[in-house]
């Protein structure tokens, strides 16, 4: 459900900045790939990796249980970051939980449990939550992981044997009814996490970048209607992450990957494309060197500025606008962000199939048993489908236990609207789903 603009928006953006210190503590947090990367060295390289993921993680979390842990965390801490009563504290986090509501064919429902993913403190609870279960799975396990390191739903660990990993994957899968990992060993001593694949060698750990078997390279058209500088810049995020995460024998293999995603499918330039991975290539013997210009205007305001994007037009008025506060000296930064406008897709959709459609809510037949799924996506069915069948989920876990089968022929659109999300419990509760 989301809750943007809704009357407890703020207040959960409130909470999440309060109880984020509790997240960010905890010994297995990861803030990203780029932080794991640093300390990867750091573990255990002869260990058996083995990755564990949570099977849906926000709608699992027991919300009174995880406001109750995150309440005690705050009572106990000497140093909290905002100064109020415990008692007030925690009718605040039921406003932005427990308390969410939404309306339905003019009846209120309250959510009851499981976490909105669409609320701002939804991932900070769901993470403290999980540190509880994980620190008392790893506490009272009889051989703990060498190291266990996790990003929200998904954690790497180590251990000495599959015997011990096939022991606490059973042992954390008992430790709270709500939680249910699924568990995968490396094979080939490789293994992947996040956007990274890990390779154990003798002596150290490699890595580059994972892309998912779904993957296709598309990121932005050269001909869509969006800045320049936008399409530009997301061809140099995927330069300085894969200088970043790959090692020195790796990069050059990963930028001729990028290089044909961007020149073959998404049609950039090829001169410019090729320009621009030479010189980040270049620059990654000495990122070290990198100038900050910031303390130019270090005194002035930043404002950042919402345009909408008009090829030509919208150019001409950020160069006027710099023009303006250079010759009169405002003492002022101004970032513009400019925003596409309508897409031609939203308006008109004759010719999409029922594949085709985004915003639904869908319902997967098993094709050898009477169970069936209702989900919610605001993407294509088809994408959607080819995730349950090959990626963690309660589907995936169906057919892999029971050795059972899904097809697109037995998988059914029950609504296409913009306000999907809306209408999944009504039809969750009618339709009774396994």
């Amino acid at each position: 459900m989301l809750t943007y603009e809704s009357f407890n928006y703020n207040l959960g953006k409130y909470m999440a900045w309060a109880f984020s210190k509790y997240v960010t503590s905890a010994s297995s947090f990861i803030k990203d790939s780029f932080n794991f990367k640093c300390n990867l060295n750091q573990l255990n390289h002869k260990a058996l990796m083995a990755s564990f993921d949570v099977i849906s993680f926000f709608t699992e979390i027991p919300t009174a249980e995880a406001c109750k842990i995150a309440s005690e965390l705050y009572i106990r801490d000497s140093n909290p970051s905002i100064d109020i009563p415990s008692n007030q504290l925690a009718t605040l986090i039921e406003l932005t939980t427990i308390k969410t509501n939404f309306m339905f064919n003019n009846p209120n429902y309250i959510q009851t449990n499981g976490l909105s993913m669409g609320n701002p403190v939804s991932p900070v609870l769901a993470n403290i939550f999980m540190t509880q279960v994980e620190t008392q799975a790893v506490n009272t396990a009889l051989h703990p992981p060498l190291y266990w390191y996790r990003y929200v739903d998904g954690t790497v660990a180590g251990f000495t044997s599959t015997e011990h990993k096939l022991n606490f994957f059973n042992h954390i899968n008992a430790t709270h009814p709500n939680i249910n990992f699924i568990c995968e060993q490396e094979e080939s001593n490789q293994i992947s996490f996040l956007n990274l694949k890990i390779t154990k060698t003798d002596t150290q750990f490699k890595t580059e970048i994972h892309r998912k078997i779904t993957h296709t390279g598309l990121y932005i058209p050269w001909d869509s209607a969006h800045e320049t500088k936008q399409k530009l810049n997301i061809l140099r995020n995927q330069i300085n992450t894969a200088i970043k995460l790959c090692l020195p024998d790796k990069i050059n293999d990963e930028l001729d990957k990028i290089k044909q995603y961007f020149i073959n499918i998404n049609k950039f330039p090829p001169q410019t494309s090729e320009n621009i991975i030479r010189t980040h290539s270049d620059r990654k013997q000495n990122q070290s060197t990198k100038v900050n210009i910031s303390h130019q205007s270090e005194n002035h305001q930043t404002i950042y500025c919402c345009i909408p994007y008009i090829p030509d037009i919208s150019r001409q008025i950020t160069n006027i606008w710099q023009k303006l506060v250079t010759k009169y000296d405002i003492p002022v930064n101004t970032k513009f962000i400019q925003k596409p406008g309508t897409k031609l897709r939203s308006i008109l959709c004759k010719g999409y199939t029922d594949k085709h459609h985004t915003n639904i809510i869908y319902k997967i037949q098993c094709d050898n048993c009477h169970d069936f799924y209702i989900g919610e996506t605001s993407r294509k069915m088809e994408t959607r489908f080819k995730e349950h069948k090959n990626s963690p989920s309660h589907v995936f876990e169906h057919r892999k236990s029971n050795k059972h089968n899904i097809t697109m022929e037995n998988t059914q659109i029950l609504n296409k609207e913009t306000n999907a999300k809306l209408k999944k419990p009504y039809l969750y509760n009618n339709l009774n789903p396994k």
